[in-house]
């Protein structure tokens, strides 16, 4: 192994595994990508490829095995979705030059800094995170999601309450120092994820107020409402250079910095979200079966992910429960109505009006039961406002109105659907 291993291309290959130690090496050789020694073995096992050698005659040969270049972003998926921290060395010299052809690092994909933003579920969040001790025992916290340019920053108290967000939300990666990885509180939301670690001097608060000062464009950081953070500042510099040193990715989408106080929200250990089946089944994977995926009817990944951020942390200010409810009703008129007023119906124009019966309503019509007895109409109503207030005896039972027509309609009972 030693001959084969002092050849130009292999030591080629060992200067840059040492800048890369803790993940696999994808070597840019023509169209293929190698990887070598226990590299080598790990991929063929996770990708199941055909375990090859270099150097055959050799009483001790090279393990090796390769994808093609056209096949990467499907291989490279698989190998971080198993956890893998995983490193690519592209060719700098046009193929066919007579010069050993140099190569260099120009990225490492791991499970929190995705190579190909467009493949991941975008209804999920990409956190990468990071935690560290302040010296007063504040533990400050910091959330990356490159794929959509939001970083978080908090500060909690002690361990336990950082393990408790952490779990919350959900990282897919953790950057921590070397202290806090052997401890016994941060063991459970360790297990299961990916882990990096980094010195405890990449986590300090001043390098980390001036690492978001450049990234961010601002004098200071008065204006985000980070003013007295500590630890927090710290972890969010960690993960800028981490981010930017060893995986070699652009943060130009970070433009905002976004504080917030864990209080605020109800907290909710790790055993009840899972046996209550918020986020993630009991048995099993996706969202089958969970409150996520009953309740989420969202037009965009963004809005999922607004609505997963909620049901994660539920709040329990009562003026900012009324508050987020005011801005369901402003921009979900329907459903408004729908929870406490007169069911309203889309009636057809072309339909003879008032009908004899409640069964004369046309069966194409769209209706909207209503879920109590029926009141005259909100005067600040979007759907009925046009209609006029209903009778008194419309009070006590079952009101169906059309917002089309002038003349509100009251039955005892429903029409049929």
């Amino acid at each position: 192994m030693a001959g084969a291993a002092e050849t130009p291309m292999m030591r080629q290959y060992l200067d840059l595994k040492a800048q890369v130690p803790d993940a696999l090496l994808l070597y840019r050789m023509g169209d293929f990508y190698e990887l070598f020694f226990e590299d080598a073995e790990v991929a063929a096992a996770t990708l199941e490829l055909t375990l090859t050698s270099r150097n055959k005659a050799d009483p001790d040969p090279i393990p090796m095995a390769g994808v093609p270049y056209h096949a990467l972003d499907g291989y490279l998926r698989r190998l971080v979705d198993a956890g893998h921290k995983v490193a690519i060395a592209e060719q700098r010299a046009a193929p066919g030059s007579t010069k050993i052809l140099e190569r260099e690092l120009v990225r490492v994909v791991t499970p929190g800094l995705p190579w190909d933003s467009a493949a991941l579920e975008g209804r999920e969040p990409c956190w990468l995170a990071a935690a560290c001790a302040g010296r007063d025992g504040r533990m400050g916290l910091a959330f990356l999601d490159v794929t959509t340019g939001g970083l978080r920053v908090t500060e909690v108290e002690g361990p336990h309450a950082a393990a408790a967000e952490l779990s919350r939300m959900d990282p897919r990666e953790l950057l921590l120092p070397p202290d806090l990885v052997e401890n016994e509180a941060m063991e459970r939301v360790v297990q299961g994820r990916a882990l990096s670690r980094a010195e405890a001097g990449r986590f300090d608060a001043e390098a980390g107020d001036r690492a978001l000062r450049g990234l961010l464009g601002t004098a200071d950081l008065r204006g985000f409402g980070a003013e007295g953070l500590g630890p927090a500042l710290g972890a969010a510099g960690a993960l800028i250079a981490y981010a930017r040193e060893q995986a070699r990715v652009d943060l130009s989408s970070v433009r905002r910095l976004v504080p917030y106080a864990v209080d605020r929200a109800m907290v909710l250990d790790e055993s009840t979200r899972r046996n209550l089946e918020i986020l993630r089944p009991l048995h099993g994977t996706g969202r089958k079966g969970t409150l996520l995926g009953l309740l989420d009817r969202c037009n965009t990944p963004m809005g999922s992910r607004r609505l997963r951020s909620w049901l994660a942390g539920p709040l329990v200010e009562v003026a900012r429960i009324r508050a987020r409810q005011a801005a369901v009703t402003a921009r979900c008129p329907a459903a408004a109505e729908r929870g406490c007023g007169p069911a309203c119906a889309r009636w057809p124009t072309s339909s003879a009006w008032p009908p004899a019966s409640p069964r004369a309503a046309p069966t194409h019509a769209t209706w909207w039961p209503c879920r109590r007895p029926c009141t005259p109409c909100p005067a600040s109503s979007p759907i009925c406002a046009r209609t006029p207030p209903l009778p008194a005896a419309c009070r006590t039972t079952r009101c169906w109105m059309w917002p089309k027509t002038s003349t509100p309609g009251c039955f005892p009972s429903p029409p049929p659907a």
